[in-house]
């Protein structure tokens, strides 16, 4: 697989670093209190666009709009890193 050079120079990056991420992740998959905390949190979140999304004149399109806004600015973006 060919990457691309920041992705190479991240990857060295990181393979040299003493930070131990298997180790940390496992431990905290088995923290039962961060798994509440971001579960949590995660749903006060979720709970609270959906009640500004019932404040909103007209949410699909709206979401629609800004779809199209990322799209468009996606493939501006993509035009300008290929230039």
């Amino acid at each position: 697989m060919q990457v691309d050079r920041n992705t190479r120079e991240f990857l060295e990056e990181a393979q040299a670093s003493p930070f131990d991420f298997h180790t940390i992740s496992i431990k905290a998959a088995g923290d039962e209190r961060l798994k509440m905390a971001v579960s949590s949190n995660t749903q006060r979140q979720y709970d609270g666009r959906q009640l500004r999304m019932l404040e909103l004149p007209d949410p699909d399109a709206l979401r629609e709009l800004a779809g199209q806004i990322k799209q468009h600015a996606w493939i501006i973006w993509t035009i300008t890193w290929i230039s």
